[in-house]
């Protein structure tokens, strides 16, 4: 079943939903987020930080910057206005700058307030010099300029004094990255898959990373007033792609499949869900890894507060917006523009150009579809001209809930670039979204892929062709 507002039939008869869809909804039938506690007091805040470049280019890791603009996207939905949203990206996550920001957070915060914390980038582990490890190994968050240990980071966070606070790490060894917790589908081709770890250095006692010296290591605190969820147990390694580390991808994704769903969600479900997703991956025995939770039990299956339509969180159809913004709109979009739920819909492009075609929907519930190309049409370079979507009798597109504006946007590249390589889901050997009509993504992959940094190729000299164009329609589902 597609669910962007605009849903997929055979002929005359509906698509139900598939085994897999069933079992995720069974699980997340139970879920819920952060609690809603004082909303209206309440000044919710995120630290995202994410570290793809590193002071050593040997360390970049590929995909990061995908990973941040999920996370970002999903405090939006919770609630938490971007003005409270700190990013702390390659360079800027220092040592000191992490430890900078989370002692903002302890002066800033109160009891009341949400706080979600993220990390994506390398983990590490390096000897345990207060004796507090089973194994004599604190984890480490390898962030810009070095090892940021695990004692440092439970004591930052011990002074923060939410008593509403989620803890994701995307790291090798961050089951226990935060020190006080008691670890493709998405892209599995070997040669874009990468670990995030990086190995053992003795030199992480040198001066200039200014690490805490074993004399002043405090033992992990037994007080837990956060949940913590780490993409992998402490003798794990988790995996990064180019299209974002398959942790946090696992875990947006059922994210935006409970907040669709409409039910009530709990990061215990959350964890649950996302961890499934994982164990569900044709990975090789040495890429295998589980995610970890732990932390304040009471807060584990506390409800999550999904902002809704009334709070104006329009995330993606205004990244869509603003990305057409930037092209010539010599795309023309001839579409209804009002179609009750039942009715069937389609559209007509046309483009003065040949290229590559990439039609995306944005529902009224501001999730993300990639209408072309589908599972029925894998093939988007097209000529110039007027093609009709769907257009070739094996399925038609009908309105379906949620009612309201949906956003029908369309991209005509000179480089070939296939949005459905992004999906969420499983993918086939091809790359391709299996068992799905129509791809699911984000709207931070779309900005990665055509944005237009990296659409500007060098155009072929004399040639007059734009590297890209676009056009939006609005059709208002009533």
């Amino acid at each position: 079943m597609v669910s962007f507002n605009l849903r997929m039939a055979y002929k005359n008869k509906y698509l139900g939903d598939s085994l897999m869809e069933l079992i995720l909804k069974s699980v997340l039938m139970s879920l819920s987020l952060l609690s809603v506690s004082s909303l209206s007091l309440a000044a919710d805040k995120a630290l995202i930080i994410g570290v793809g470049e590193y002071e050593d280019p040997m360390n970049n890791l590929t995909g990061i910057d995908l990973d941040s603009g999920m996370i970002d996207e999903m405090a939006q939905r919770l609630g938490i206005d971007e003005s409270n949203i700190t990013h702390l990206s390659d360079s800027q996550a220092t040592r000191k700058n992490i430890l900078k920001e989370l002692d903002s957070l302890a002066n800033t915060t109160t009891s009341q307030d949400r706080v979600l914390i993220y990390y994506s980038g390398h983990g590490s582990q390096v000897e345990d010099t207060n004796g507090d490890e089973p194994d004599n190994m604190d984890e480490t968050l390898y962030v810009y300029d070095g090892h940021l240990i695990d004692d440092d980071i439970n004591e930052a966070l011990s002074k923060i004094k939410s008593n509403n606070m989620v803890v994701l790490i995307d790291a090798c060894h961050s089951g226990t990255g935060t020190k006080s917790l008691a670890a493709n589908m998405f892209s599995q081709n070997r040669q874009r898959v990468q670990v995030k770890s990086i190995g053992y250095d003795k030199r992480y006692t040198d001066s200039n990373l200014a690490l805490m010296p074993s004399s002043k290591a405090k033992p992990k605190n037994s007080m837990q007033q956060y949940i913590s969820i780490g993409a992998a147990q402490d003798d794990e390694q988790s995996l990064a792609t180019p299209e974002g580390s398959i942790f946090t991808k696992a875990i947006y994704e059922s994210f935006e499949e409970a907040r669709r769903d409409g039910s009530s969600s709990s990061w215990q479900a959350l964890y649950d869900s996302t961890a499934y997703k994982i164990s569900s991956l044709s990975l090789d025995a040495s890429e295998r890894f589980s995610p970890k939770i732990d932390g304040d039990t009471s807060l584990l299956n506390k409800p999550i507060y999904f902002a809704n339509n009334t709070d104006t969180i329009e995330v993606n159809k205004q990244r869509v917006i603003d990305l057409v913004g930037q092209l010539p709109k010599d795309v023309v979009i001839n579409s209804p523009s009002m179609l009750n739920v039942g009715e069937e819909f389609v559209v007509e492009l046309t483009t003065p150009v040949s290229g590559y075609l990439n039609a995306v929907t944005v529902g009224a519930d501001d999730s993300v579809t990639v209408l072309f190309p589908n599972k029925y049409a894998t093939n988007n370079k097209i000529q110039a001209q007027t093609i009709s979507l769907p257009g070739n009798g094996k399925f038609k597109i009908v309105a379906t809930e949620p009612r309201g504006e949906t956003l029908v946007a369309a991209f005509i590249t000179q480089k070939p670039i296939d949005l459905t390589s992004k999906g969420f889901g499983f993918l086939d050997a091809q790359g391709k979204v299996k068992d799905e009509a129509f791809a699911k993504i984000s709207g931070a992959s779309i900005d990665q892929a055509l944005t237009r940094r990296n659409l500007a190729i060098v155009p072929i000299e004399g040639s007059t062709t734009p590297i890209a164009i676009a056009n939006y329609a609005i059709v208002n589902i009533k």
